[in-house]
């Protein structure tokens, strides 16, 4: 299994001006990477709805990139949302799926 650090590392170098929204156990690590914090956009305590937040930023602003780092125990919570988002189809829209082990 590839390591969250070594994704955030990776991504990191291609990261440009997107906008980073970082959740669950794996995101909070996010920050140690993160070089234009004021692109990063956490979402608190919304553990279950940060998917939805984040597909409904990349809708209103189509003309930025946006990037969720989700957590497995996060996107169960709201599975749905995956159907939402293939029938969307946001051509601005990343979600990476983090396994926090938890």
């Amino acid at each position: 299994m590839i390591s969250a650090a070594d994704v955030f590392r990776v991504f990191q170098t291609h990261r440009d001006k997107a906008i980073v929204i970082p959740t669950g156990t794996s995101g909070r690590h996010w920050r140690d990477f993160s070089t234009n914090e004021k692109r990063d956009l956490t979402m608190g305590g919304a553990m279950g709805q940060t998917t939805a937040a984040a597909l409904g930023i990349a809708l209103g602003l189509p003309n930025e990139q946006v990037v969720l780092f989700d957590a497995e125990g996060a996107l169960l919570m709201n599975l749905g949302i995956l159907a939402t988002i293939a029938g969307k189809q946001p051509q601005n829209f990343y979600h990476f799926l983090l396994d926090n082990e938890c």
